[in-house]
């Protein structure tokens, strides 16, 4: 049996589910209570308004961007901790249910468009990224490449405009895999 969300989580889902169904402006807080399946109350004592509510939506996206990842088996100790976070991006993308992925970037995209100073904190994030592929590369450069190319992959899937089939995918991801190991090579 899997452990049951709390009430800050299943209201952060609610509102990413609705964000990605009818977007950011026709989201209401009754809507998002509802379909939490918690009462108005519940959700003003986790989230006193639509902007808190936004915040803690770009929060949790600056949570999963920044979580730690599996590194997958073939990686090592030689790597670089830059080649290792590609490693591990590229592995989890892979894996990636991308309806859901979708969800919580739409609720990225609805967070921002609502208030754009929102971004701040996915700002700082990049910077603190780029920062640790510039540290601990050996070709920075390149490892931003497969960074950047990894971002306009979920960017297309988001849209759902990928011309990719499933297995042109892969081998994307394999092509950016070993471009990330040459980063750090």
């Amino acid at each position: 049996m899997g452990k049951r969300p709390n009430s800050r989580q299943a209201i952060l889902d609610a509102a990413e589910a609705l964000a990605s169904e009818i977007g950011a402006n026709h989201m209401s807080l009754d809507a998002v209570a509802a379909k939490a399946g918690i009462s108005k109350g519940g959700l003003l004592y986790q989230f006193p308004s639509k902007v808190a509510l936004l915040k803690g939506m770009i929060e949790r996206y600056v949570e999963r961007l920044e979580a730690p990842q599996k590194v997958p088996r073939k990686a090592t100790a030689a790597q670089s901790e830059a080649s290792r976070l590609l490693a591990a991006r590229l592995a989890t993308r892979a894996d990636k249910n991308i309806a859901k992925e979708r969800r919580g970037s739409f609720g990225m995209i609805a967070a921002i468009a609502e208030q754009p100073g929102l971004l701040d904190p996915v700002r700082s994030a990049h910077d603190r990224i780029w920062k640790r592929f510039r540290e601990t590369s050996r070709d920075p450069e390149l490892a931003l490449l497969a960074w950047f190319a990894l971002e306009g992959l979920l960017f297309v899937e988001l849209f759902g405009t990928s011309p990719l089939s499933k297995a042109e995918r892969a081998k994307f991801l394999k092509r950016l895999a070993t471009i990330a190991d040459q980063s750090s090579a």
